[in-house]
């Protein structure tokens, strides 16, 4: 069986498993699933490292578009 690591986009924290079945697992301590995952990742010769591994994205601010507009206008004698 092989997993692979999905991760919240926002924190870079792992958030669940996909197994190569397709089935998605929790990563919560009272998920049987994924207890199983942990005691199979503990006989593996190279376990799976559920770190964050990936560089957390940081939201960018939202933009005004009607105060952008009001520029607009102004710079054009618009009212």
């Amino acid at each position: 069986m092989d997993y692979s690591i999905e991760y919240q986009w926002q924190t870079g924290k792992p958030i669940r498993l996909v197994r190569s079945d397709g089935k998605l697992i929790s990563i919560t301590d009272d998920s049987p699933e994924y207890q199983e995952f942990l005691k199979w990742n503990s006989t593996q010769q190279i376990p799976i490292d559920l770190k964050p591994t990936i560089e957390p994205i940081k939201p960018v601010p939202g933009r005004n578009l009607a105060k952008e507009i009001d520029v607009i206008n102004t710079k054009l004698g618009i009212k």
